[in-house]
């Protein structure tokens, strides 16, 4: 490890303690806050005035919860700790749970990074519905 490699890890563990500092909370890590996201929405079945609030059709807002979802997977797959071959389906279950996690994220982080992709989520709506316009 070279020290520029060595400078960025300690200033990556000073922010991290910084935000655990801030905000004394931990959640499971690993993907599964993700993982469990993009299942639950995908089940969702929004009614016609949800559709017509968001002037969407339920075939496109079926297409954007779709890529919402698959987005939230992409985030799980890479935080998981678990070894995985390229285009294999993503299983927590096993492995990382709520009641034994195998790793631990700082929530204060999770909840920013949610934040982030429910504003992109937001945006792409906002875009089909000026583009269907």
């Amino acid at each position: 490890m070279s020290l520029d490699e060595l400078k960025v890890t300690c200033e990556q563990a000073i922010n991290t303690l910084g935000h655990i500092v801030r905000c004394p909370k931990v959640m499971t890590g690993g993907g599964w806050p993700e993982r469990q996201l993009a299942d639950h929405i995908r089940l969702f079945n929004p009614d016609k005035d949800t559709l017509r609030k968001l002037q969407t059709t339920k075939s496109q807002y079926n297409v954007i919860i779709e890529k919402f979802a698959l987005c939230l997977d992409a985030v799980a797959w890479q935080l998981s700790p678990i070894q995985h071959m390229p285009g294999e389906r993503l299983h927590l279950s096993s492995l990382v749970t709520e009641d034994k996690p195998s790793a631990l994220d700082s929530h204060l982080v999770k909840v920013n990074a949610l934040s982030a992709a429910t504003e992109l989520a937001n945006a792409c709506l906002r875009v089909t519905s000026v583009i269907t316009q």
